[in-house]
């Protein structure tokens, strides 16, 4: 990929997170830690 594509994606994704309200962020980051747990707590119960 040339630098002035890399560059537009990267502006383009930039616009789209600058986007994001406090919210979103917090209830994404909720999501993922469960996302996590859940993972964690599976792999857990496979080993016993």
């Amino acid at each position: 990929m040339e630098t002035s594509a890399a560059n537009q994606v990267m502006q383009e994704a930039n616009r789209i997170i600058e986007d994001f309200s406090v919210g979103r962020y917090a209830l994404y980051t909720i999501l993922f830690l469960v996302e996590i747990a859940v993972c964690f707590w599976i792999g857990l119960k496979l080993t016993q």
